[in-house]
């Protein structure tokens, strides 16, 4: 048994290993699944490097259509909270509540006001914590702590998802 790990400083994300991939940026991590190339998931992590997130990570990946959608677990820091998205067999934790796609013909979308740390969660495993500040990982499982700040740049479009919907 290794020894218990101290936790990373509070702007570094962690992840344990897993076949899905996880996208870690400043403000942001999205859990997609296996299915989704890797070619896409750094594709999608290129567009979060622009300021692109959320709704453009969707488009993306819904650009053969809307029932092409892999299960997915996206979450962001806006200025009025964390935006929420999943689809799927994924989950997103936070503060004792679990929000599920599981369910829903697209996705379903939360904001949480004030949350502490925000899990994302693939599959159930028991392996170690990672650090990591930016990148794409193989992983089962992300945690991250992510508050409400300022808003920053992105296009007029990205913040109602609603256009994303209505333009596929």
């Amino acid at each position: 048994m290794s020894p218990p790990q101290p936790p990373p400083p509070a702007a570094v994300a962690r992840y344990r290993g897993g076949p899905w991939h996880g996208l870690v940026i400043d403000g942001a991590l999205a859990l997609l699944h296996p299915e989704v190339s890797p070619a896409v998931a750094g594709e999608l992590w290129l567009l979060a490097e622009e300021g692109k997130r959320l709704s453009a990570w969707v488009e993306y990946l819904a650009r053969a259509g809307i029932r092409t959608l892999p299960s997915f677990a996206m979450v962001e820091a806006q200025e009025d909270g964390v935006r929420v998205l999943v689809r799927g067999e994924v989950e997103v934790r936070c503060d004792g509540q679990i929000i599920s796609g599981r369910d829903y013909t697209t996705w379903r979308e939360e904001l949480i006001s004030q949350p502490t740390e925000i899990e994302l969660h693939a599959a159930a495993v028991e392996a170690p914590w990672w650090p990591i500040r930016s990148g794409v990982v193989g992983a089962a499982q992300l945690r991250a702590h992510l508050s409400a700040g300022p808003a920053r740049a992105t296009l007029d479009d990205e913040a109602d998802l609603e256009l994303t919907v209505a333009r596929m």
